[in-house]
């Protein structure tokens, strides 16, 4: 039981549901009004008494629940966070308590999506397909409390894909966090022009490359190994649009990744036409047939 030095008659007090006193910290906020700290031993049903004037104030019921441990559950199947629309995407929750996990998938739409969710020996088995272009947003919770932020997803036509491999011979262990990305082809760009990313894997240790543009149409891309440790990938997108460059090194997404691009028509980007002249120049003398060394042509 608190006693305010305040308020002589003001006295508050926390029991649980056998009657047994919870200390309690009363913090006096000058302004009339009081803050009222305690912890709670155990989960349970808990009473909060208060007396004003010698008038018992109606008590206040306090219901502490359990701690709500969500370490356990972890989602996984989105490794690649770019998929193609109408193509069955699958994902798995692992979760120790099956009953009280709820998974929902949004649309771009804003609509609910229909799922077959299967029960597993760790969790659920979630399999849906996209039907439209956009954000899909999949939230996973336990006792009605969010693990993590939404997931998300997103679709994109289908055909739309062009990826590229490559194998960077350097020393050390694989480390995506030190690969850079700089170049034009970050954007914005221009429609139907020809542009490029220099991609730096000099500092970031032996692994494979992947790169990837997804975006309204497919689009090629065509990349020079410079034999350094460096990389140029030359892309054209073909239509206005946004398009996603996508970085891997061993499998994982390096800083910044996915890059979201912009192209424009040509129309609306006069000041960007002179910029991306010497680049096209470079990726006509680059073709799939080219005999050149240091070209490697791209899937």
């Amino acid at each position: 039981m608190a006693r305010l030095p305040r308020f002589q008659s003001l006295t508050v007090a926390l029991a649980d549901r056998s009657g047994k006193a919870v200390a309690i910290d009363v913090l006096d906020n000058n302004d009339g009004s009081f803050t009222v700290k305690y912890t709670a031993p155990r989960p349970g049903a808990y009473q909060l008494n208060v007396v004003f004037a010698g008038a018992q104030v109606p008590p206040i019921e306090i219901n502490v629940e359990p701690q709500v441990d969500t370490s356990g559950i972890r989602v996984t199947g989105l490794e690649n966070a770019i998929v193609t629309v109408n193509c069955e995407q699958e994902v798995h929750v692992f979760t120790p308590d099956g009953d009280n996990t709820r998974i929902v998938i949004t649309s771009p739409s804003g609509s609910i999506v229909e799922a077959i969710i299967e029960s597993t020996d760790t969790g659920f088995r979630v399999c849906f397909t996209p039907s439209e272009i956009g954000d899909y947003s999949i939230s996973v919770t336990y006792r009605d409390l969010p693990v993590g932020a939404p997931y998300l997803l997103h679709s994109v036509p289908d055909g739309n894909k062009a990826e590229a491999e490559y194998v960077v011979s350097r020393c050390g262990p694989p480390r995506a966090d030190l690969v850079t990305v700089t170049g034009p082809g970050l954007g914005p760009v221009i429609a139907q022009r020809s542009t490029h990313v220099f991609i730096d894997t000099t500092s970031a240790g032996f692994g494979d490359i992947d790169l990837f543009v997804d975006g309204p149409t497919r689009t090629p891309i065509h990349c020079v190994d410079n034999h350094d440790g460096t990389l140029t990938m030359y892309y054209v997108p073909k239509t206005p649009g946004v398009y996603y460059l996508r970085v891997m090194f061993d499998s994982n997404h390096i800083s910044g990744s996915p890059f979201q691009v912009l192209a424009v028509p040509a129309l609306l980007a006069p000041s960007l036409t002179a910029d991306r002249e010497k680049t096209e120049s470079s990726f006509t003398t680059l073709s799939s047939g080219s005999s050149t060394p240091k070209t490697a042509p791209c899937v």
